[in-house]
């Protein structure tokens, strides 16, 4: 039976059940088999990885944070470590709140595009509001194992953390060139990686641009996952919020 002729057959059925007297039983069984037909067509929201203590990738849910009512979400979120540390109040930045940060047209490979397009939808730049932001102190937002350390065009100095149990990364752009971190180190989350700078494209303007991805499917010869891009689909994109 196809997701219409489902919900066809729901609706038939809830008309016949309200003509008459009905039990407690029949509602229960009534709204069990509504749930699971629901299900089948995706309506019931899943979560799409498992999660621990730290950091929960979801489509409903996280351990720290609920999005906004009517917040417009394109895919899941992920929630992480707050990235410039204790020291640092978020209230004190730009690009900490909302569901991304809205980037600027920028010439790439695509063309003249947004710099928070495609698979970086979601993408965040984070600088304080009284430009003092320049070397301030980054930390990992997940624990896992850094892919990229090394400076990589228009980002600048980069550093990609990746979870391979739930195939997500976090990308760290525009930092200093003293990173902290090597290429196939394990990092833990709120270990100390390098500091914020304005490598890269974003030259005179300090920041710190940062991506988190999801559905890693593409893989190198030796393991690593191909970092998506903004011109590649938003199917990657994902959302972040932070925990402190």
């Amino acid at each position: 039976m196809g997701a219409y002729q489902r919900k066809e057959f729901m609706m038939v059925s809830l008309r016949c059940l309200l003509r008459r007297p009905v039990s407690l039983f029949q509602v229960v069984a009534f709204y069990g088999m509504f749930v699971l037909m629901m299900a089948c067509d995706g309506f019931v929201p899943q979560a799409r990885h498992n999660h621990n203590d730290e950091d929960a990738v979801s489509e409903g849910e996280s351990l720290d944070f609920t999005p906004e009512p009517g917040l417009y979400m394109r895919g899941a979120y992920i929630s992480i470590a707050w990235p410039l540390g204790s020291s640092e109040n978020p209230a004190d930045w730009y690009g900490d709140d909302g569901d991304r940060s809205s980037g600027g047209n920028i010439k790439c490979a695509c063309g003249t595009i947004n710099s928070h397009s495609g698979a970086e939808y979601y993408a965040r730049d984070l600088n304080r509001n009284d430009k003092l932001d320049m070397g301030k102190k980054l930390y990992a937002g997940i624990s896992g194992r850094v892919v990229v350390a090394k400076e990589q065009s228009g980002y600048g100095y980069t550093v990609v953390i990746y979870d391979e149990s739930r195939h997500v990364a976090l990308r760290y752009a525009h930092m200093q060139s003293s990173l902290a971190v090597r290429y196939g180190q394990q990092v833990s989350a709120r270990q100390f990686i390098g500091y914020l700078g304005d490598s890269g494209n974003a030259k005179g303007i300090p920041h710190v641009h940062l991506v988190a991805f999801e559905n890693l499917d593409h893989f190198y010869s030796n393991g690593d996952p191909v970092i998506p891009t903004l011109c590649d689909s938003d199917f990657y994109s994902l959302a972040i919020y932070f925990y402190c």
